[in-house]
């Protein structure tokens, strides 16, 4: 009798759909501007409620800014032109969720990383600036982009006296 071989089943790992991410729009204000403006006051005191909501109003359109929407999370990066330099680099301002401590909205909002990514390449750009207010912590930013991260020294002084 011949010895019949046992063909291996393949194991399927189920992987989890990403989040649903779209453009912040004006209706997402509602939503949102319970716990976002107030965190936004607090990271920029120099803006009252008001200056907030119109700046808001005012990037919503913008070709220059991302401004990202998920269920518990939002996130704004922007194109920034430095100088001379030739290309400009995508810059992020914030990726927050709306609790924190939550690692599910955190691992969530990991997704925003690559929706910039994606936007820096239709934009044929090379730097994409992370890291800078974001409640995503190092290694998912890393593991979500799958790209190694650098770091640069940037030296500065305050000139205004206090």
């Amino acid at each position: 009798m011949a010895e019949t071989a046992v063909a291996a089943k393949p194991e399927f790992i189920l992987e989890k759909e990403p989040p649903f991410v779209r453009r912040f729009e004006r209706p997402d204000i509602d939503k949102h501007c319970a716990w976002f403006i107030p965190r936004l006051l607090k990271a920029f005191p120099q803006l009252n409620e008001r200056s907030a909501y119109t700046w808001l109003l005012n990037i919503l359109d913008s070709n220059e800014m991302l401004f990202l929407y998920m269920d518990h999370g939002i996130a704004l990066a922007q194109a920034v032109q430095y100088g001379l330099k030739p290309e400009p680099v995508i810059e992020e301002q914030f990726v927050w969720v709306e609790n924190p401590e939550d690692k599910e909205q955190v691992e969530a909002a990991s997704h925003f990383y690559t929706h910039f990514m994606e936007w820096g390449r239709r934009k044929s750009l090379s730097i994409m600036i992370v890291e800078e207010n974001s409640d995503v912590p190092h290694e998912m930013v890393r593991e979500r982009l799958d790209k190694r991260l650098f770091e640069r020294k940037q030296v500065f002084a305050k000139i205004a006296r206090a």
